[in-house]
């Protein structure tokens, strides 16, 4: 809900007629919260521990966060595909869409949860199970998943005629889902045996695909897509042909790695231009 962020995706897919944006965060109730300038960090943005720092001098941003009724009644119906990636925000949003009934009757729920904040990873891990249970009274956790990692659950089947209905008309309207995702070896701040993990974990979905990726990494992609290989569409390419990496030279991408806040973290700049790619690889 962060208003610069906001104006930024506004203008990525402006000429995209089927997105639709709202300019709010959800939460059990609603709300403002008022996130210094000095702690916007891009995409990996935290703002759990950091909205109630006042002393930034009015230079901040307000964010304004609707109620689960509320955006229910804005877009018209429940989501059939709630997917969660907030940085963060999952700790109070999950809880809180479970307590409000919001989650109870959405057929998919795709989370990734992130270990931040100032709570501590035992708290948090408390957390995480608490989540999980509730979660597991209404969902069934696609096999796959890794703590602290991406999560995917499904509504499991309800002998209620209501609920019952209700998705089959959400199914007859909308067309089976396909998951446009990518992954490239590059030096990152998770070693690749990791992110070896995630990928067996996303690649083991029932979904259609389109993976982009290597030409190196195909083999390896089909084998663990061989349950869903004609589902599946691989499309071979390198960083070096990304609309990023032609756009500017590499002084310019260094400069950008120089004043990166998190590049400590970040380690490579080539991570810019896959960020970047994410609208093309949707385009494409």
């Amino acid at each position: 809900p962060i208003p610069t962020f906001f104006a930024s995706l506004s203008k990525k897919w402006q000429s995209s007629t089927n997105m639709h944006l709202h300019n709010y965060g959800i939460a059990e109730e609603e709300s403002e919260i008022r996130v210094p300038r000095s702690s916007l960090q891009g995409q990996s943005t935290y703002i759990g521990d950091i909205s109630e720092r006042r002393n930034s001098m009015g230079n901040e941003e307000v964010a304004i966060l609707k109620s689960f009724k509320y955006a229910v009644h804005d877009a018209g119906a429940k989501p059939t595909l709630l997917h969660i990636n907030c940085e963060g925000c999952e700790w109070s949003l999950l809880p809180g869409a479970v307590r409000s009934g919001f989650v109870q009757d959405v057929p998919v729920i795709q989370v990734g949860f992130h270990n931040y904040g100032d709570a501590g990873l035992g708290q948090r891990a408390i957390e995480y199970c608490e989540i999980r249970k509730q979660l597991s009274r209404t969902h069934k956790l696609v096999d796959g998943a890794v703590p602290f990692a991406w999560e995917r659950w499904v509504l499991r089947p309800n002998d209620d005629a209501r609920v019952s209905s209700q998705l089959q008309s959400k199914e007859e309207m909308l067309p089976p889902a396909t998951l446009v995702t990518a992954y490239f070896n590059i030096i990152s701040k998770h070693p690749a045996i990791e992110y070896d993990k995630w990928a067996e974990n996303i690649l083991s979905m029932q979904d259609a695909m389109v993976i982009f990726t290597t030409p190196d990494l195909i083999s390896r992609i089909k084998l663990r897509r061989a349950h869903a290989i004609n589902r599946t569409r691989i499309v071979p390419t390198t960083l070096d042909d990304f609309k990023m990496a032609k756009m500017h030279p590499e002084e310019f991408w260094q400069h950008q790695l120089h004043i990166d806040p998190e590049r400590g973290v970040h380690k490579n700049y080539q991570l810019y231009w896959i960020w970047n790619q994410k609208a093309e690889f949707l385009k494409q």
